[in-house]
């Protein structure tokens, strides 16, 4: 005979896969730490990257082919916003943020310009990931729009503000002339795609917005909105460094391809280009 968890066991559960989603970010900052100091005890030392990101599932796959081959990656996760302000005020080499393509992604695009001047600033395209609605198993409650978050029967979970995810959702909800205010959940926040997913995967709400990966590391569903492309942002004056020549030539390598091609949702064309502005970005958008 099969056994069966008690309601007990169910939230036992729940709280292990939410606790392991939220702490994902920093036990990954561990071992990477921990695989660096390897590496520098037996090569006499390499040279560090500080980098602040918005939670990404590449970037993680970026930080431990880096503390395998270098440069190592210390990484901080952060919102996109959070992220660029710390690069202006030098708390880190490095800052990954992200915005939608198209007629969306000139509007946000212009938020960030904001922060990125032409003279003191580069961005390293990094890779392309899928936005959309996590929701339950086959979509039980049908969610297919912004519009059903209104719905009586839907309960949301948010991303934190600050987060780049949190502000693609409130331009898709100010498009779409929705009242905050009605969207049950809204000011229910995580502060990982994980955290969102695990959550909707121990049924404690019902959609969330994500990427992709995270709807299928739970075995969830998925309705996509947009394709997005995630940045790397320096200063100009660190862009011919060592440490960030490496970082390049490692995103324009086999193996960083071959590692995100097998997370749902994502790809890594352009992946190492550099580019001068976000204004040379969504002109093509």
């Amino acid at each position: 005979m099969g056994t069966r968890l008690s309601l007990l066991g169910k939230r036992l559960l729940l709280a292990g896969r939410r606790a392991e989603a939220r702490l994902a970010p920093e036990l990954g900052n561990l071992a990477a730490d921990f695989a660096r100091s390897l590496n520098e005890s037996l090569s006499g030392g390499q040279s560090t990257l500080l980098m602040h990101a918005s939670h990404d599932f590449a970037i993680s796959e970026l930080r431990d082919l880096c503390a395998i081959s270098g440069p190592a990656i210390d990484l901080q996760s952060k919102g996109s916003f959070d992220a660029l302000g710390a690069l202006r005020r030098r708390e880190c080499e490095l800052a990954g943020f992200h915005l939608p393509e198209g007629p969306l992604g000139k509007l946000m695009g212009l938020r960030y310009a904001e922060s990125l001047p032409v003279s003191e600033f580069r961005l390293i395209a990094f890779v392309h990931r899928r936005q959309g609605f996590i929701v339950r198993s086959g979509n039980p409650l049908g969610i297919a729009g912004i519009a059903d978050l209104c719905r009586g029967d839907v309960r949301m979970v948010n991303r934190q503000r600050g987060s780049g995810t949190r502000a693609l959702l409130e331009f898709l909800i100010s498009s779409a002339g929705i009242d905050r205010s009605r969207i049950q959940g809204y000011d229910e926040e995580e502060t990982t795609h994980s955290a969102v997913a695990a959550l909707i995967a121990g049924s404690q709400a019902d959609v969330g917005f994500g990427v992709e990966a995270a709807a299928a590391h739970y075995r969830l569903g998925f309705v996509p909105m947009c394709t997005e492309r995630y940045f790397l942002a320096c200063r100009l004056e660190d862009l011919e460094s060592p440490a960030i020549s490496g970082l390049i030539a490692t995103l324009r390598g086999e193996e960083f391809r071959r590692r995100v091609g097998r997370l749902p949702g994502y790809s890594t064309s352009n992946a190492g280009d550099v580019l001068d502005s976000l204004e040379t970005v969504t002109a093509v958008s």
